[in-house]
């Protein structure tokens, strides 16, 4: 112990400084730094449970039990000086208590709110003097935020720094379970792709691939993504990988789109999926079709050749190879008689040439006889019935001119009216495949020796109509039909019984001047210029002698116009 007086040591157990003789004090001068450090280090009866329900208020009062001191107490054998101030109220804040107590120095430490105004900051360097084992560390820096100036500061950045870390952990959370996500990253790569940042897009998309690789749709978007960035190799083996409907599309597109046609036609012919084949069929050129199978025909063939899509098929009969030099397909082949190899390609309107098609057909044609016809030709005074007799599954057709009939002359059903004058007729027998026969030629010249001039009969007939009011002049115009008028022609003979007679051919023409014949016909006595109503057998088309006309009717006199 130390003299208060001299500084002399005292040695413990004596009461008075040996030096000077002072008193030794046994109650400790109060020493304001020293209670407060003294105060701080203490347990905070404000925090401590023992005394928690018995403080009201940040400084109130306390109505808690003081813990009881179980030591003993030193004897003092001194004198206790007189304590001349006064005593602090039971109740009142502790500011009061230590204003009485200690003066004005500390009567404003705990006026406002209990902070000590010059506090110098080092509350740090105050908690490293702290022991574990003077109680709960935590306690003792909440009890040191309590009693500092900055205690709201210091909540306030608590406060800042609890949310950081849970919103931290939030985001960080997210982040994790995002990167997690192969559905987000491929919604985030997606809308990286609309926006054109093929980069980003090919990062999520990746990401998304690598978390579910057995999703199709990510795996073809994926291919997408690497379309637009330009890595047409990393897509299109993701796409061949893939195999699907949608992939085969894309791939198809790829190459279509770069006018690689040859690539696009081997992917479809090797494609097994129709659906595609028939969506993508203007880019696949397949071989033409031929109508008919290749073999040997004994009647005519007409071979049609057909394409899948738009295009132009080429091709040969004799067996050369065809190219776009060769015949251009139009209208369909007629294979007539004799051996045809034909070998036709197709090339489509984007230039993608088809395999050849070919097909050897052999035509063994059953050609029809020559027609039989009676009577021979020569010179006849009176004219004959001309006769054919038609081959077996064929059409008769002839000429009255010399030309080369066929199928578009006059056909023959039945005995033909032998015409006035030189005649060349030619006959030829066409069967039902087509097929003509050879022709056989007749020429006759038939002169009857007559009293009528031919040139009269129109004239007369023209009377006939005015006077039946069938017309309204010698031009032959119609009563009811102006622009229509009848015309007649005399151009063969025919032998009726015992009687000869021209042949009457009723025509009508129009105001174009084309003319039909009407179906009516009439006969004419070579001998007696009498006029008959000829009769037209419907099966045969031939004539009979009919109603003779009355010689009033058309004999009148009458004025020929020009």
């Amino acid at each position: 112990m130390i003299c208060q007086k001299c500084g002399n040591e005292i040695e413990d157990g004596k009461l008075i400084c040996e030096n000077c003789g002072t008193d030794v004090q046994l109650i400790p001068s109060f020493e304001p730094e020293i209670e407060k450090e003294i105060r701080d280090a203490l347990p905070n009866p404000y925090v401590d449970e023992e005394y928690e329900e018995g403080y009201e208020g940040e400084y109130g009062e306390y109505e808690g039990d003081y813990p009881e001191y179980e030591g003993e107490y030193p004897e003092y054998e001194g004198e206790y000086p007189e304590y001349e101030g006064e005593y602090p109220e039971d109740e009142g804040d502790y500011a009061d208590e230590y204003a009485d107590d200690y003066g004005d120095e500390y009567s404003e430490e705990y006026e406002d709110q209990g902070f000590d105004e010059e506090y110098d900051g080092e509350l740090l360097d105050e908690l490293d003097d702290f022991e574990d084992d003077e109680g709960d560390v935590l306690r003792q820096i909440a009890l040191a935020v309590r009693q500092s100036r900055f205690r709201p500061l210091y909540i306030a950045l608590c406060a800042i720094l609890i949310i950081a870390v849970i919103v931290s952990a939030v985001y960080i959370a997210k982040l994790v379970i995002h990167d997690n996500s192969a559905e987000y990253q491929a919604q985030m790569g997606m809308e990286a792709y609309d926006t054109g940042n093929y980069d980003a897009a090919i990062t999520y998309m990746d990401r998304a691939h690598t978390l579910d690789s057995s999703n199709a749709d990510i795996t073809y978007k994926l291919a997408e993504c690497y379309l637009a960035a330009g890595q047409d190799e990393n897509a299109l083996g993701m796409l061949w990988e893939l195999g699907t409907t949608q992939a085969y599309q894309l791939i198809l597109g790829y190459y279509i789109k770069n006018e690689d046609f040859d690539q696009a036609k081997l992917i479809l012919e090797n494609c097994e999926d129709e659906s595609i084949k028939i969506q993508y069929q203007s880019y696949l050129a397949n071989p033409p079709a031929f109508s008919e199978p290749e073999g040997s025909y004994t009647e005519k063939v007409t071979l049609k050749l057909s394409s899948n899509t738009n295009g132009t098929i080429y091709y040969t009969m004799d067996g050369t190879e065809p190219n776009k030099y060769s015949n251009v397909y139009t209208t369909p082949l007629s294979l007539e008689r004799g051996v045809y190899e034909i070998r036709a390609v197709f090339v489509n309107e984007y230039g993608m040439t088809s395999d050849e098609a070919y097909g050897k057909y052999t035509i063994n044609l059953n050609v029809p006889d020559m027609p039989y016809v009676m009577p021979a030709g020569g010179m006849f005074v009176k004219p004959e019935l001309i006769n054919v007799k038609v081959p077996e599954d064929c059409t008769v057709y002839y000429t009255t001119d010399g030309s080369e009939p066929d199928a578009s002359s006059q056909e023959y059903t039945g005995p033909i009216p032998m015409l006035l004058g030189p005649t060349d007729m030619i006959f030829v027998a066409i069967s039902e495949d087509g097929i003509a026969g050879p022709t056989a030629e007749r020429e006759y010249n038939l002169n009857i020796a007559t009293l009528v001039d031919l040139n009269s009969i129109p004239l007369l007939m023209a009377q006939y109509n005015i006077t039946t009011g069938k017309t309204i002049d010698p031009q032959g115009h119609d009563s009811k039909n102006n622009t229509m008028r009848y015309t007649y022609t005399i151009n063969s003979a025919i032998t009726l019984g015992d009687g000869i007679y021209f042949i009457v051919t009723e025509n009508t023409v129009d105001k174009e001047d084309v003319s039909m014949k009407t179906g009516s016909y009439y006969l004419v006595d070579v001998y007696t210029s009498a006029i008959f109503k000829a009769e037209v057998n419907e099966d045969d088309q031939s004539l009979s002698l009919g109603a003779m006309l009355p010689p009033e009717s058309y004999m009148t006199p009458m004025e020929i116009l020009p």
